[in-house]
């Protein structure tokens, strides 16, 4: 999943984003089936429970996004901040 925030969404690196997201996707559903089996089982805590739901939480973020933002958002912020700060000195 880390490697899906710093490889940059061109051309050349679409395929390798596309299996990413696909393995985030198993990934996910694997934490899930572990999580049901656990619980089925009584051996699943209240502690490791809410760790499971925020790792799916952040598993089903990279694997189905609501928007798509560009990737070099800190970059668009700083040159935003930078913009405002040259223009009110003039």
């Amino acid at each position: 999943m880390l490697l899906m925030a710093v490889i940059p969404e061109v051309e050349i690196t679409k395929p390798l984003l596309e299996v990413l997201v696909g393995n985030a996707g198993i990934s996910g559903l694997a934490l899930l089936v572990t999580a049901i089996v656990q619980t089925v089982k009584k051996q699943l805590s209240l502690y490791h429970a809410i760790f499971i739901i925020h790792m799916l939480y952040f598993t089903g973020i990279i694997v189905m996004p609501s928007g798509k933002q560009s990737r070099d958002y800190p970059v668009s912020l700083v040159l935003t901040m930078v913009d405002s700060k040259v223009n009110t000195k003039l």
